[in-house]
């Protein structure tokens, strides 16, 4: 849930510094119209907001897999994945949701998925009684059951290949016929489809002109794409060509969407480029050369406090190999 805040804020940021972007937009606030900053930040919240407010809840599936939480039993877990990939072998999509296993008001027990391409097989291991936020608090007698079960044709996964099934709603995954007799596994595919794409940027561009004029459209369609782009950051990719395409393209790999620090820092430079903005549009003036020095001062102090941190943490050598190990274990995605 932390997660989701912090991405929250930091699409928000980020939509409001493209509406500071705008003199005309800078003037308007200072004369007391905030319009096109509150525009650009809730723009910027519209495609997680439609994904985890509205369309999962809409989302259909047709294998629902309920686990017993009280006698955890990952084989049919495993066959009903393995099932779901044969199925959809034959020509239809599949979508299987995973629910999670609920022991009480703060009590979830956990199991982890892992689909293996090479050696087609997909495997359930139970793990430990976590609470809501996910942190461990008894490991329980039945953790370590695993089960694995055999996948007959070619698997290709769009995210990582092992997750948890843990706290709140379990996930959808669908089995997508692919190129070659594969199936392509995608995880959460609700998520980042077309709520992502430009399709909707051009509704919110037509919709922000209508209600009030060109700049409300331009500075909402701007943040949505922003939204977007700042996603195609992280693992699971975005499909910004919906409806022509239905398949998300697969992520850069820089970063997580959860990681507070990479979302803070994604805050800090939104804040660094409204405060610059403003200052281009203000009459109180101030030696520019100053503004400069001191704007890519703070520019350069989250980069230097994320590499101490890991300097410091692993040493020099561990932190140069735990990037190469990081990069070496990258999940299979699609070509």
């Amino acid at each position: 849930m932390a997660g989701v805040i912090v991405k929250g804020i930091a699409h928000f940021a980020v939509g409001v510094a493209f509406a500071a972007s705008f003199p005309w937009a800078v003037r308007e606030g200072a004369s007391g119209n905030p319009l096109y900053f509150l525009l650009g930040g809730f723009a910027g919240l519209i495609p997680d907001t439609l994904d985890f407010k509205f369309w999962r809840f809409l989302y259909r599936q047709d294998v629902l897999v309920v686990p017993d939480p009280h006698d955890p039993d990952p084989g049919p877990i495993a066959r009903a994945l393995a099932q779901a990939v044969t199925m959809a072998s034959n020509g239809r999509p599949i979508r299987i949701k995973l629910e999670s296993m609920r022991l009480g008001t703060d009590r979830w027990r956990r199991y982890t998925v892992r689909f293996d391409p090479d050696a087609r097989t997909v495997t359930v291991l139970i793990g430990p009684v976590v609470d809501t936020g996910r942190c461990l608090i008894e490991r329980g007698k039945d953790m370590g059951r695993a089960a694995t079960a055999p996948i007959p044709v070619p698997l290709r996964l769009d995210y990582f290949a092992t997750f948890d099934v843990d706290a709140f709603e379990g996930p959808h995954v669908r089995m997508v016929p692919d190129l070659g007799g594969s199936v392509m596994v995608e995880f959460i595919p609700w998520h980042r489809s077309w709520s992502h794409g430009l399709a909707v940027a051009g509704v919110l561009g037509v919709l922000g002109t209508l209600v009030w004029d060109w700049r409300a459209g331009l500075v909402m369609a701007g943040a949505q794409m922003l939204h977007a782009i700042l996603d195609q950051a992280g693992y699971l990719g975005n499909n910004a060509w919906f409806p022509l395409t239905r398949h998300r393209k697969p992520g850069g790999k820089y970063l997580h969407s959860g990681d507070s620090v990479a979302n803070a820092t994604v805050v800090w430079y939104a804040g660094l480029w409204i405060w610059y903005n403003l200052w281009l549009g203000s009459d109180v003036g101030g030696e520019p050369l100053r503004v400069i020095q001191t704007l890519l001062l703070a520019a350069l102090l989250p980069l230097l406090a994320i590499a101490w941190r890991g300097w410091r943490n692993r040493g020099p050598v561990n932190f140069i190999r735990a990037y190469l190990k990081r990069v070496k274990e990258e999940p299979h995605e699609p070509a």
